[in-house]
């Protein structure tokens, strides 16, 4: 069987920043997250409450190719609801929801 590798990183345009995906791709994470850093690109929002409405309202302004990485199920569904709320606000999505079942390892997940 034929192996593929992938080695050349594509999606970043930006030097600076495919800079910080090579390293992280190389697992210098320390290193990656300090020029992240260096470059202005880190924001810290102590306040929890002033933290997620500052995701949403980024997220809503510009949506396309941003990913929000949350480290726990309770925030993963907040930071949800408000960016649903933040992107109903400008008209985005609709008001009513739908209960969408997630299946892991072939059960039903109650995210």
């Amino acid at each position: 069987m034929r192996t593929a590798r992938l080695d050349e990183i594509i999606r970043q345009k930006d030097p600076e920043l495919k800079e910080v995906v090579v390293q992280l791709s190389r697992g210098e994470v320390r290193d990656a997250i300090h020029k992240l850093d260096d470059q202005g690109r880190i924001q810290e929002i102590a306040n929890r409450e002033e933290r997620l409405a500052a995701i949403a309202r980024e997220y809503a302004r510009q949506p396309q190719g941003t990913l929000v990485v949350s480290p726990d199920n309770q925030s993963r569904r907040e930071l949800n609801e408000r960016i649903h709320e933040a992107l109903q606000q400008k008209g985005q999505v609709q008001a009513e929801q739908q209960a969408i079942r997630f299946w892991s390892h072939g059960k039903p997940d109650r995210r």
